[in-house]
């Protein structure tokens, strides 16, 4: 079988990558693995590893490697999102290639060429989805004071974006947004998503039940616990994006709470990527808050650094504001064998019992937050037993042998 990739960035060879890259990068290396004909679409590189990775990488131009357009281009394609120079560069990609299927990551700044593209080609289409873009502007289905909408996308998103009487086209664009993005979605075969709150969420919106297709990601093969001299005292982790809807801010406000009860405590915070505004704010509430001993901004690491990170602290914290589907970072922290407090909200109900395998509290409670967080950090015999469950429960939910046998037979139905 011939597969295509067709993804936006790669960890190590993209600067810019998040827990969706991190994702693809990894069902890609476990196909190659299981024997699998891979070739990558993807945008310019800016590194490319040494090593024999198993599959061919095909750099496809966008308009935005063009320094003479590259703002235009960026300001056109997120309200109007085709290029036609990627669609070009598709085309002849697709046609060299001959894959049985091409399956779309993250891929915006391609573009909606791909779909064409393929179409043009009689390619079936698989399509994973990692966040809301394709039925929300603001990618997350929250509204501007943070609400969960479920109205999609409108000309009511107008307030949601902030967009005033003076952004005419926006606006406008706005109007028939739906329908342009419906055009391309209903051409795609199947939909690919990581848990059963995502798939209802689709349905809501309007795809056709037949083509949602809930495929969990395998991580690693066994992972040992880590040993009680191995961790770092009193340490608790976050890692993600630095937007507001992934709720660093609710935890921040938890510090000071925690911190009366064990004065040693200390949060490292990995990011994945960041908004500047957000990023700055947080400083400035780390200041407010008088936690600069007690706060560690590490910024961002590679991936092997992460699972390091993983392996030696003692808690992860996970207070996601918006309907993830199934952070990577759950995932991971589960692979490892770590105690969880995480938001019920979106997926991740899904992957831990509450109290059992990890903490689950509401979104924005600081004051739940902090007051789970201690208790694990005051109970360390007992938080090492519910990582060990956490762990039980993730070699089920994320084994290779399910991953491959949905992934491929969706394949394969798809192809005959």
């Amino acid at each position: 079988m011939k597969i295509c990739f067709a993804t936006n960035y790669l960890p190590g060879y993209h600067k810019t990558w998040g827990g969706a890259e991190q994702a693809s990068l990894t069902a890609l290396e476990l196909l190659v693995k299981e024997g699998q004909h891979v070739d990558v679409l993807t945008t310019k590189l800016i590194s490319n590893p040494q090593g024999n990775e198993g599959f061919n990488i095909f750099p496809i131009p966008v308009l935005e490697d063009y320094s003479l357009v590259k703002k235009i281009a960026r300001g056109f394609k997120s309200w109007l999102p085709f290029d036609f120079v990627s669609y070009v560069s598709a085309v002849k990609a697709l046609k060299k290639l001959q894959p049985n299927v091409l399956h779309l990551h993250n891929f915006d700044v391609l573009s909606f060429s791909m779909i064409a593209s393929a179409r043009k080609l009689n390619i079936p289409i698989v399509l994973s989805i990692y966040d809301y873009w394709y039925f929300c502007p603001r990618r997350t289905l929250l509204k501007a004071e943070g609400e969960i909408c479920r109205e999609f996308h409108g000309p009511f998103c107008t307030d949601c974006l902030g967009l005033k009487k003076s952004d005419y086209l926006r606006r406008q664009f706005l109007r028939f947004r739906k329908r342009f993005f419906n055009w391309f979605l209903n051409k795609v075969n199947a939909f690919i998503v990581l848990s059963k709150s995502s798939a209802g969420i689709l349905e809501e919106y309007g795809v056709d039940k037949e083509k949602i297709h809930v495929v969990r990601l395998p991580l690693w093969e066994e992972v040992k616990p880590s040993k009680p001299d191995n961790l770092k005292r009193n340490a608790i982790l976050f890692i993600g994006w630095l937007y507001p809807h992934k709720g660093l801010h609710v935890f921040l406000k938890a510090m000071p709470q925690i911190l009366k009860e064990v004065p040693d405590a200390e949060l490292y915070v990995i990011e994945t990527g960041k908004e500047k505004v957000y990023g700055e704010k947080m400083e400035e509430l780390i200041k407010e808050l008088k936690l600069e001993k007690h706060v560690n901004l590490v910024g961002k690491v590679s991936h092997d650094e992460v699972e390091k990170f993983l392996q030696k602290t003692g808690v992860v914290v996970i207070p996601e504001q918006w309907e993830n589907m199934s952070p990577l970072v759950l995932a991971e922290s589960m692979i490892f064998g770590k105690p969880v407090v995480a938001s019920r909200i979106g997926g991740i109900p899904e992957f831990i019992e509450d109290a059992q395998s990890g903490f689950l509290v509401a979104p924005g409670d600081s004051y739940d937050f902090a007051k789970k967080v201690i208790w694990l950090l005051q109970n360390k015999q007992e938080a090492r037993e519910m990582g060990k469950k956490a762990q039980e429960t993730a070699y089920r939910l994320f084994s290779e042998e399910k991953f491959f046998d949905d992934l491929l037979g969706l394949y394969k139905k798809l192809i005959s």
